[in-house]
């Protein structure tokens, strides 16, 4: 009577199971049938040392007791064959759950064998070299646990077949050493080598796939890394599941980590987790390298949390500095609004990017709404990217009305997609915050300048008494320090005076641009070029740096205008007159852009503004329209100041 094999099987499964439970586990359908599987392969090998101790002991045990003992051993060996090949064909799925009639046909041979079990023969050989089962019982489960092994070892092909599983080179030493085992366990019924062919598999999965400290996140040891939420996601997913992935996405990063460190960043990041409730209830996750997250299966569950949740608004000592992150949390639904894994790191991708960290803790829902806009966002990227292969943007010309002449002296150049099929007419407001985020903006700049250089050469505007044309630069181009040189560089290609050309910046983009784009500035100028200050009155109103910079002109916002012409407004009006009589002070010229009425027009004049933009006089049209506007425009002009210089000359002679 020999327990050796046995009793070192025992010990690695212990050891095996030990140290799986000792690490947060992530919760997946596999990960529930390992630990099952581990339970069950310690109560099969424990059966294995009960058969061979009342087989050596007949005379303490009756036969029904020996019969009910090896029944155990069987059934639980059954069912550890079973286990193992519904562990594969799982692992090799990409839907990740059976239906009752496919669970119902996997299960057929364990059904067998467990009626064998009940009701099959079961005889027992005794020898000096040891004892062994034999009969019908013993038979069924042999056959049966053979089938289950030719089943995982098509799954697995299947799997493989698929790309839902990659084979290594420790399936293949498991299933060569499960085949010795089974050959020479025939060969010699005497060896009772099944116990260690259960520790062996055991290993196996273990090693291959339930390595609970694989799942730790390498930085921060208590969250779960990216990989193992990838599984789960992906598992939730194929079973289509309603669930929600509130992630919690650090915004202060790119400040953390000039003034501090990467490391300072992590600890940032653990230090707020620990904030959460019932943090260490749950499996949380390491989504990317500064957000982290955690799962909900209900819209209830989500309620009740986002009601309670808080993660520290408080400054954290850490290395002995205060440092207050900010966090931005949201709540994607899926499937609803991301219905795989690629299309809901998109969506936190998005919301990252397009929303900002909420003081009053509040959680933001990504509905469907939401996917729906970035879906919108992602289709307009494409567009602007084949855009800027495929020559797709033109522009339009707005005139600008000089008010001391009474005439269209220049035009603010604006760009427009030509593709206006796909998703109708797509504003700039919307296209170019994109195309800035993609890179892409340089590009759409350099040509939109040249195109304004070619309308300028070709039709030779000056003739027609335009002073110049208006281009705007965005905050990433005025900041680009070969700027200068590539904007001269395509006016001279065209033999145009700099003159021709007046650069709009708006304020907020001077601002976050820095040194930088104030050099550039004085480098264009020192070429010949003048600049505008856009949008005044919409960002940060900085009148210091107004002065500073010595813009040229100065192109007043509309939401500065309109509220001065609401009734009973006079505060709106006071502040609007202020501000001319400021420029004036200055010696800087006015453009009221918004203009859309006569009355507009005729107070924005009397009070000194120089020049007018707006639908009043014309929206922005194509270049060909622009000149027949100019052309029109100003021939009235020199009409009816004909007509009056003649009416006044008439009304002296008379007085004489």
């Amino acid at each position: 009577m020999d327990y050796g094999t046995q009793l070192v099987a025992l010990c690695v499964v212990l050891v095996v199971t030990i140290e799986f439970f000792q690490y947060r586990r992530v919760k997946l359908l596999s990960t529930e049938l390992f630990e099952g599987f581990l339970g069950l392969s310690i109560f099969c090998i424990v059966c294995d040392i009960g058969c061979i101790y009342v087989s050596f002991h007949p005379q303490y045990f009756s036969i029904l007791i020996n019969r009910i003992i090896h029944q155990f051993f069987f059934a639980s060996l059954s069912l550890m064959a079973f286990y193992v090949f519904i562990y594969i064909d799982l692992r090799g799925r990409k839907v990740k759950n059976y239906s009752t009639l496919e669970l119902l046909l996997r299960a057929i041979p364990l059904i067998i064998a467990i009626l064998g079990i009940l009701f099959g023969d079961i005889n027992y050989s005794f020898s000096v070299k040891g004892s062994y089962s034999y009969g019908t019982l013993v038979n069924i489960v042999y056959i049966m646990s053979a089938t289950y092994c030719v089943m995982a070892i098509a799954a697995l092909a299947y799997a493989v077949k698929n790309r839902h599983l990659v084979v290594k080179y420790d399936f293949i030493f498991c299933f060569a050493a499960w085949l010795f085992i089974a050959i020479y366990q025939y060969l010699v019924p005497t060896a009772s080598l099944i116990s260690l062919a259960i520790a062996l598999i055991v290993m196996f999965v273990y090693i291959s796939f339930e390595n609970s400290k694989e799942n730790e996140d390498k930085d921060i040891h208590f969250l779960l890394s990216r990989n193992a939420f990838e599984m789960v996601i992906d598992e939730l997913f194929g079973e289509n599941k309603n669930f929600y992935v509130i992630c919690f996405s650090m915004q202060n990063t790119t400040s953390l980590r000039s003034t501090y460190s990467l490391s300072t960043c992590l600890d940032c990041i653990a230090k707020s987790v620990k904030s959460i409730p019932d943090f260490s209830n749950r499996n949380i996750f390491r989504i990317s390298e500064f957000s982290f997250g955690f799962i909900l299966f209900s819209k209830d569950e989500l309620t009740d949390w986002s009601a309670r949740y808080k993660v520290s608004d408080k400054a954290l000592l850490i290395d002995d500095s205060s440092i207050q992150p900010t966090y931005f949390v949201s709540a994607v639904e899926c499937p609803t609004s991301a219905d795989n894994a690629e299309s809901l790191f998109s969506l936190i991708s998005f919301c990252q990017s397009h929303y900002e960290a909420q003081n009053d803790h509040s959680v933001l829902i990504v509905d469907k709404e939401i996917a729906d806009k970035r879906n919108y966002i992602l289709s307009v990227e494409r567009l602007i990217q084949r855009a800027v292969d495929e020559d797709g943007f033109y522009v339009v010309y707005q005139p600008i009305i000089n008010t001391k002449t009474n005439r269209c002296e220049s035009a603010e150049a604006l760009v427009r997609l030509k593709d206006s099929k796909s998703f109708g007419f797509i504003s700039p407001e919307v296209f170019i915050p994109v195309a800035e985020r993609r890179g892409l903006i340089s590009k759409i700049g350099d040509q939109v300048f040249s195109k304004v250089c070619q309308f300028i050469k070709d039709n030779e505007v000056e003739k027609l008494g335009l002073k110049y044309i208006e281009v705007n630069l965005s905050g990433i181009q005025i900041a680009d320090p070969s700027i200068p040189f590539r904007l001269h560089r395509t006016v001279k290609s065209y033999g145009l005076d700099p003159k021709m050309i007046n650069l709009e910046v708006t304020e907020t983009a001077l601002v976050r641009s820095g040194k930088v784009a104030l050099d550039n500035m004085e480098k264009l100028k020192s070429f010949g070029y003048k600049f505008s200050m856009d949008d005044f009155g919409t960002g940060y109103s900085n009148l210091s740096q107004v002065a500073a910079v010595k813009y040229d002109l100065v192109k007043m916002d509309k939401s500065l205008i309109w509220p001065a012409f609401e009734p009973n407004n006079e505060q709106a009006r006071t502040i609007m007159i202020a501000c001319i009589k400021m420029f004036h002070t200055l010696g800087i010229s006015i453009v009221a852009e918004g203009v859309e009425t006569a009355e507009q027009a005729e107070v924005l004049a009397t009070n000194g503004v120089e020049f007018l933009q707006g639908y009043h006089y014309s929206k922005p049209v194509k270049d060909d329209k622009f000149l027949e506007f100019v052309q029109d425009f100003n021939k009235t002009r020199i009409v009816n100041v004909a007509e009056a210089e003649a009416t006044s000359d008439s009304a002296a002679y008379a007085d004489l």
